[in-house]
């Protein structure tokens, strides 16, 4: 009897036990439940009356301009005119013009498609709505919206998706400089890239090297923290940059290069989402085919032969060219033949992270350009857009992990 008490008592007490530690738990998902339930309250009494309205009609546009009737009006407009354009520095009255009809028209379907939006409210209440300093992340989404009401109206990027339209229904093979020397080249040759892309990367190798017999002409010049530039070999444009990294090599290639970091949407905005075909590693050697998909600015989302999406296959190789730090080759990838791609939106690009410092790294590549780009619209992108894309990932990717 003593026996079978004892029993009892300790399936009681065990079960007593399970009990608190239930309630314990319920406990602790109510409170958390409470904390965001009022964290989410709190956001909603942030926004103002205005800001509401602004938000509410911005993604009722939002819903119009993703609309296949928009796209069919754009798309047409775009292919009926993108001929005129030349890559040339030259802006002609011709582009002024057309680009005055483009914004009527955009501007007119979007009135008639969106019907219940009210747009006096909306432009109304949307300066102060952007002006709004406790709304920078963008919780509802809008800013997409709102960069492309921005885009719309300026004539340099109404140009450049026009050169970007015309770019990319042209096919081009990448192209190389032809080169004899039989320097290792360790981080493809142990990768089993295929021959092309083993000349390829070994020319743009070349014309990274010290003593290398290049003429570089200068695009931009940040001092202390960027340098572009950029020269033409055997009629192939070429584009050399130098940019001081606020992280250590391996935290570069970490933000930078890992594309099957689970939270790697948390600190790179680039990309809506990456799609990993290969991760192979073999000793120092990493070898990645990923499909990038793009987060596209303004209008560039209406441009449908611009690709919203990329395939590459990247290269890592650690203690490459010397120890402490990374070389990687990154080329534009075609997934069905497993070869490099041929598109006229294929890039090449050899690159290495070296050691600057406490905390810091010199990011330096070589990227073989778009043949049919003009150099000024490399100088925009690279100066203007590119380098402020990497900075805000690195302060992004330190907070995230708490290096900031």
């Amino acid at each position: 009897r003593r026996s079978t008490a004892t029993t009892e008592s300790r399936i009681a007490r065990h079960r007593h036990a399970e009990m608190d530690a239930a309630i314990a738990a319920a406990e602790r998902d109510a409170q958390l439940a409470s904390n965001t339930a009022g964290s989410a309250a709190q956001q909603l009494v942030d926004w103002t009356e205005g800001e509401k309205s602004v938000i509410k009609n911005l993604e009722k546009l939002g819903a119009v301009i993703a609309s296949d009737a928009f796209q069919q009006v754009n798309s047409a407009f775009v292919q009926q005119h993108r001929s005129v354009f030349e890559f040339t520095d030259e802006n002609k009255f011709e582009y002024t013009a057309l680009h005055e009809q483009y914004v009527e028209l955009m501007e007119k379907t979007l009135v008639d498609l969106a019907k219940d939006v009210n747009m006096d409210e909306l432009l109304s209440n949307l300066p102060g709505f952007m002006e709004a300093r406790a709304h920078t992340e963008d919780p509802e989404g809008t800013g997409a919206y709102i960069d492309f009401l921005l885009s719309l109206t300026d004539f340099e990027t109404f140009k450049n998706l026009m050169l970007m339209a015309n770019m990319a229904t042209t096919s081009r093979p990448v192209v190389a400089v032809v080169a004899d020397s039989d320097a290792p080249l360790q981080t493809l040759d142990r990768t089993a890239l295929p021959k092309v892309m083993v000349e390829q990367a070994r020319a743009l190798m070349q014309l990274s090297a010290e003593g290398a017999s290049v003429e570089w002409k200068q695009a931009v010049l940040k001092k202390d923290e960027m340098l572009l530039e950029t020269t033409t070999l055997n009629g192939v444009r070429y584009a050399r940059l130098s940019m001081l990294i606020d992280l250590s090599v391996p935290h570069a290639v970490m933000c930078m290069l890992n594309m099957s970091a689970p939270d790697r949407n948390r600190w790179n905005q680039m990309a809506d989402r990456v799609e990993v075909h290969r991760d192979e590693r073999a000793g120092k050697v990493h070898d990645v085919v990923c499909t990038l998909h793009f987060k596209m600015p303004g209008v560039a989302k209406l441009i449908k032969s611009i690709p919203s999406k990329m395939t590459f296959r990247i290269a890592i190789e650690e203690d490459a060219p010397k120890p402490g730090h990374v070389r990687y080759v990154m080329a534009g990838w075609d997934l069905k033949s497993d070869a490099p791609s041929t598109s006229s939106m294929a890039t090449l690009r050899v690159a290495t992270l070296e050691p600057a410092g406490e905390g810091m790294c010199r990011l330096q590549t070589v990227d073989q350009q778009l043949q049919a780009a003009p150099e000024w619209m490399l100088t925009m992108w690279v100066g203007n857009n590119y380098a402020k894309q990497v900075k805000a990932d690195v302060m992004r990717y330190k907070k995230h992990f708490g290096l900031a």
